[in-house]
């Protein structure tokens, strides 16, 4: 490999240890329960027998599909544990990369390349919108997805438009939304970038996306869209958006605070825009006004005028590319600052990117070795060499000592326990599938167990208001 190469690729990897020491590392718990428990379930069909929901979703096409494919085969060569920390490693690694890829594209300075990285992923990490975070620290559908957006937005800055179309309709595979949305996003702004042949690089983009993305368009378009019997969609919207998804789909209930740093950070992004006037065609603007003004439209129609289909957009989503570019830009301005105060010569690179290694040397076998850190890291980081928590020993006594068909009913709260007891659960509060036909019957069960419905919902969330009762 090339020495500047590998010099970009292991400061990569430093600030991906940093991201990971920093947020920590959670497997087989929070959002992995929608994913693991289908990958459990496949290698040992006598698990969750009743459950309320791994039969449905593993008797179905679900877009969690490719991902519980994908962790059937780390489970099946290097083992699950590792598989699923590797390449959670490698996704945060992939994205660094990117950005530092993409700044030097467009500032041509050595600092601001090291500079947007840490930026993008800790500096400014959360200043979004509608609960979504630019990348995770577990092996989730949108941890893979983000990472392949990231690498489509550095190919489409290079024009490279077949490889930025596979590489989205790949992420649409793990999570459809982050790729669909970054490419009607960048199918507004592709006319303002290449001027020539626009209509030839908008067919090459979309072709390029569509041959893989229909393995899931099609599927899930079907069952968002299609016919669901006598179910009323009026409570399915109440029930989807602001009883169980509160978080992720009305605007009108995200906190301000997340308004006021995602713009106070844009407004910072502009400013370092027009000041260091980068190289890049001008793709910033017009991705930062095709997602603003896609928040407007979203939120009249969804919000003012009633139509409730919009809200499956989740276009608040794409705060989090805004949120990047803007990141990126301030990094580029104060790169330039940095340039000229202290200039990196071919020596200085050179020792970064030792200390580079060595961050990333100490921080993994940190990570992975959690057991030599005070307690306070217990449950932080959750691979290796670590410390379970006292709810983990129970889920795994539950599962070593138990019957497979012995039925449990746990806190709205307890976000591990499908994964790592791995025994059925008459309802829960966290893993879903988004239809009708499961979301009604399942508000149905939580309502009669967990006494709280759409009616109680105002300040509180209800998966709190459900845990207290």
């Amino acid at each position: 490999m090339h020495g500047n190469a590998l010099k970009g690729w292991l400061y990569a990897l430093a600030v991906a240890c940093v991201f990971l020491f920093i947020r920590g590392y959670a497997f087989n718990t929070g959002d992995q329960a929608e994913h693991l428990p289908q990958v459990y379930q496949l290698l040992d069909p006598e698990l969750y027998q009743g459950d309320y929901f791994v039969p449905q979703a593993n008797g179905q096409f679900t877009v969690r599909h490719y991902y519980v494919q994908l962790a059937l085969f780390l489970e099946r060569t290097i083992g699950l544990e590792w598989g699923a920390f590797l390449l959670t490693l490698c996704c945060i690694t992939l994205m660094a990369w990117a950005f530092q890829q993409m700044a030097w594209q467009v500032f041509r300075e050595r600092w601001a390349a090291l500079l947007a990285p840490v930026f993008v992923l800790l500096v400014f990490y959360g200043f979004t919108v509608g609960g979504n975070h630019i990348m995770y620290g577990t092996l989730i559908s949108s941890t893979l997805a983000k990472a392949l957006a990231s690498l489509a937005l550095l190919g489409f800055l290079r024009r490279k438009w077949v490889w930025a179309g596979l590489l989205l309709g790949v992420a649409s595979l793990f999570q459809v939304l982050v790729g669909l949305q970054l490419m009607l996003v960048l199918t507004v702004v592709l006319p303002f970038v290449a001027l020539e042949r626009r209509f030839q690089g908008e067919l090459t983009f979309w072709t390029a996306y569509l041959v893989p993305a229909l393995f899931v368009l099609v599927p899930t378009f079907g069952q968002q869209f299609g016919a669901h019997g006598d179910y009323g969609t009026e409570l399915y919207y109440d029930v989807l958006y602001r009883f169980r998804n509160y978080h992720h789909y009305l605007p009108s209930l995200f906190p301000l605070t997340h308004y006021i740093k995602f713009l106070g950070l844009l407004g910072l992004g502009v400013f370092a825009y027009v000041w260091a006037r980068p190289s890049d065609r001008g793709l910033f603007p017009v991705l930062a006004i095709t997602v603003l003004l896609g928040m407007v439209v979203y939120t009249v129609g969804l919000e003012m005028l009633g139509v409730h289909a919009l809200g499956k957009l989740q276009w608040f989503k794409t705060s989090i590319w805004v949120s990047g570019f803007s990141a990126m830009m301030v990094a580029g301005a104060v790169g330039m600052v940095m340039q000229s105060l202290l200039p990196l010569d071919q020596t200085r690179s050179q020792g970064i990117a030792v200390f580079s290694a060595m961050i990333a040397l100490a921080l993994l076998m940190l990570i992975t070795n959690s057991a030599w850190l005070p307690e306070r890291f217990d449950g932080k980081y959750m691979v290796g060499n670590r410390r379970l928590t006292d709810l983990e020993r129970m889920h795994i006594w539950i599962r070593q000592h138990t019957s497979k068909e012995a039925v449990f009913l746990v806190a709205p709260d307890n976000k591990g326990f499908s994964c790592q007891a791995q025994r059925p659960m008459p309802i829960h509060f966290h893993a879903i599938i988004h239809s009708p036909e499961f979301m009604l019957p399942w508000y149905d069960k939580v309502s009669e167990v967990d006494g709280v419905g759409v009616e109680d919902i105002g300040v509180q969330n209800a998966r709190d208001l459900a845990t207290e009762r």
